[in-house]
């Protein structure tokens, strides 16, 4: 409204003719039309994942009343109406960011719900492990149809946690493997919003979610000779501060470049952690009673 008034206003003055005028209203609309409203995505998303966890609180507060076949219709309604709002939004609204935020994130924790659901009405056992790993594959190919950052957000999320559980707390204790396929089945989306995004705020949020899960999961890869780790974090927080120094940072503000900031303070913690003698006693005992001919084969030693 203000930029028509402004163009009138040139036109009278003889600055610019009724051409020109029109021109430069539809470049500005145009611009206006394709930059997303971040406040409609952002409340798109938050009342998604409101609704979402509001339709489980309600199913479970009322659970035990139900009987089984009921339960099975509940855990697979919500999944079946994230999955008809896909539709419509593929279909319908392919370009609108708010319909595929917010339709990709009901969808996943509709995905969760309806796993969780089904394994506690038929007595499925399984370790919370599994149970991620099932979620978290499942919504695998949900960001990539659907284009939605959020849902490769809660992705991302939720690998790290499986990552964790299962190379922390599972026993026997093993190193996540799967982690790291998984991982690396995010970043063609990572380099697609590089292309595609590289300044808006989902771009942001990954460059400080990747590495701070892979700086979580990474103390997990150990399970003969962990000593090694400490080199194996030196070399990580190095990587990081390589990548923080692409040229793709160098125009990106300071607090968006996680690579660097954790970089940067991780080497200053390991300086100051490997200073102390102590340390340096424990590793050399650790080493005495190591077959160092087997160091080849050792998970740390190619971590």
């Amino acid at each position: 409204m203000k930029l028509q008034k402004e163009l009138e206003a040139l036109i009278e003055a003889a600055v610019i003719d009724e051409t020109t005028a029109e021109k430069i209203s539809q470049y500005y609309k145009a611009k206006q039309d394709a930059a997303p409203n971040r406040l409609f995505i952002a409340f798109g998303v938050l009342g998604a994942t409101l609704v979402g966890l509001g339709i489980i609180l309600i199913i479970g507060h009322n659970w035990d009343q139900f009987p089984r076949v009921v339960k099975t219709v509940f855990a697979f309604i919500p999944l079946v109406i994230g999955q008809v709002f896909a539709a419509y939004t593929l279909l319908k609204r392919p370009e609108s960011a708010v319909w595929r935020e917010s339709t990709a994130v009901f969808v996943t924790f509709a995905m969760g719900a309806c796993i969780a659901l089904i394994s506690q009405i038929y007595h499925i056992q399984g370790e919370l492990s599994g149970f991620l790993f099932t979620w978290t594959l499942l919504c695998l190919p949900l960001f990539y149809v659907m284009r939605s950052s959020a849902t490769a957000m809660l992705y991302l999320i939720g690998v790290t946690f499986y990552g964790f559980e299962y190379g922390f707390w599972s026993y026997p204790s093993l190193p996540p493997y799967w982690y790291l396929v998984m991982l690396a089945a995010l970043m063609p989306y990572y380099y697609w919003c590089y292309r595609n995004r590289p300044n808006s705020n989902s771009m942001n949020f990954f460059n400080w979610l990747v590495p701070i899960s892979v700086l979580t999961v990474f103390g997990a890869f150990s399970n003969t000779f962990p000593v090694l780790l400490h080199v194996g974090f030196v070399s990580l927080f190095g990587l990081f501060i390589a990548v923080g120094n692409l040229d793709f940072f160098q125009g990106q503000k300071s607090r968006n470049n996680g690579y660097k900031i954790l970089g940067e303070l991780g080497t200053i913690f390991m300086i100051l952690m490997l200073s102390f003698e102590d340390l340096w006693s424990r590793i050399g005992r650790k080493v005495n009673d190591f077959n160092l001919g087997e160091l080849f084969y050792t998970v740390e030693f190619w971590t």
